[in-house]
């Protein structure tokens, strides 16, 4: 080995040997699947939470040395190069270790509390943000450069650097903020112990003591807590996801009501309102997405449902009303283009939006048009395919209803999707049931309850299942008859 790769493994060992679990892990769970889903890393240990707490606390550690991707891994392991590197030189391997592994777990026992219970986590990000916060504190006490040697330039810039990180996650909602910002307190408090160690500093020896003593306390207690959340709004809310997937409605129904009493989260709200929706409880689903549109007034999604709710409980003016008031919010969006996007990707987008604005507001005549327009100019769109079918089969106007063009639009978008989605194959098993082909619609029914996407809309996937079930019986039992 040369002399000086040798002399920098030996400096940082303890560095050295986490970068290597990390990359020896990773490889592991590739070689058992190249894409490394969300449930191959549940079987190597991600943090999930429900797992947690049937009793695998193991995942709290082992999720901080597995990775989503190869990206992710690279990344990681570069923090920690630069910021290990200079941390275990000056805090020594044993400290090194004790504030990696502390702020590893901070940032698990900080999802177990604020990480959506569905939920998969992986990832050294809270434990390199524990490195991050160790460096904060000493970078601040050290005033006098004693122990750090950093221009004022520099030092500013690791600040900005550490609050993006710390609020990165309200731009890219995948990555986990509560990691970060536990495993970052965590280091910030070890941070103050070490300077409390070293004689003549101002930090008395007691207080070092006594704030880790405390926060290691502290998240002991936390940590079994969170294992135990019984009664809690993440809890409520995970029995009323399990409920809604099994098709367990009204115990779904009673956890997502108390998970919304005692949290009122966009996500609890979105499944009771899909599931009264699935469930034709249309006024009461028209409730429900009222409340999302007030902390969600933009999301066109929701202004989808509510409006079509509203036409299917018979309430025409508050669905005029409805439509009225999205249609000024997609006005106004028209408006302002962002910068990063094209003015051909705008326009596809603004169509696209009014196409399912009419939609739901029964225009379905003006609705099909736009859905036209979109495939003369986006005819590879496989989505457009999909929901151009979908309102040839479901359109309130008989004049409108088409399921045999419904059924060409439907097989693009699954013949040219490597692996349909489940709201693909449902709109397919609709058209060949609209078609009189039953036993094929309930064999695409079946393929659609295993599709991805399936959770999202289990409800309905299984209503569809059993109404082509339900067409097969009534022609087993009424035969054509053929005269001679």
């Amino acid at each position: 080995m040369p002399k000086r790769l040798s002399t920098a493994l030996q400096e940082p060992p303890v560095m050295w040997v986490i970068v290597f679990i990390n990359c020896a892990l990773f490889g592991l769970v590739w070689s058992k699947d190249p894409t490394i889903s969300a449930q191959t890393l549940r079987e190597y240990g991600a943090q999930f939470n429900p797992s947690i707490w049937a009793g695998e606390p193991y995942r709290l550690l082992l999720a901080g040395f597995l990775h989503g991707s190869l990206t992710h891994l690279v990344m990681n392991n570069l923090s920690l190069y630069f910021l290990g590197k200079l941390l275990e030189q000056l805090l020594g391997s044993r400290s090194f270790f004790i504030l990696y592994i502390l702020s590893l777990l901070a940032g698990s026992a900080a999802s177990l509390f604020f990480m959506p219970p569905m939920a998969v986590s992986v990832g050294a990000s809270g434990a390199i943000m524990g490195l991050a916060g160790a460096l904060f504190a000493l970078l601040l006490l050290d005033r006098r450069g004693r122990f750090l040697t950093a221009r004022p330039f520099g030092r500013y810039l690791f600040f900005v650097m550490v609050l993006f990180y710390l609020v990165i996650g309200k731009i890219f909602p995948v990555i986990n903020t509560s990691a970060h910002v536990g495993g970052f307190l965590m280091g910030c408090i070890f941070g103050i112990f070490f300077w409390s160690r070293i004689p003549g500093e101002k930090v008395p020896r007691w207080v070092g003591s006594a704030l880790l003593l405390s926060s290691v306390v502290g998240l002991s207690v936390a940590t079994l807590y969170g294992m135990n959340p019984k009664n809690t709004h993440a809890w409520h809310l995970y029995q009323g996801l399990e409920g809604y997937q099994k098709g367990n409605n009204q115990d779904a129904v009673r956890h997502l009501k108390l998970a919304i009493q005692q949290q009122s989260s966009k996500q609890a709200l979105r499944y009771l309102g899909q599931l009264y929706f699935y469930t034709k409880q249309f006024r009461k689903s028209a409730e429900i997405y009222a409340q999302l549109l007030k902390k969600s007034p933009s999301d066109f999604g929701n202004w989808y449902y509510r409006i079509v709710s509203l036409h299917k409980s018979k309430q025409p003016k508050l669905a005029e009303q409805a439509y009225q008031k999205a249609s000024a919010y997609l006005k106004k969006q028209a408006k302002s283009r962002s910068w990063l996007r094209s003015s051909r990707h705008h326009e596809q987008e603004m169509l696209w939006r009014w196409a399912h604005l009419l939609a739901a507001h029964q225009k379905e005549k003006q609705a099909l048009l736009y859905y036209q327009q979109l495939l003369e100019q986006f005819s590879n769109n496989v989505s457009l395919h999909n929901e151009k079918a979908w309102l040839l089969l479901t359109a309130t106007n008989p004049r409108y209803r088409n399921s045999a063009l419904a059924l060409r639009h439907a097989r693009i978008a699954t013949d040219r999707t490597e692996n349909p989605p489940a709201g693909f194959l449902d709109t397919l098993a609709t058209a060949l049931f609209l078609n009189g082909r039953t036993k094929d619609a309930i064999h695409q029914a079946k393929r659609a309850l295993r599709a991805p996407g399936a959770k999202e809309i289990m409800p309905h996937l299984r209503q569809q299942l059993q109404r082509f079930k339900a067409g097969l019986k009534k022609k087993a039992s009424h035969p054509t008859t053929h005269k001679p």
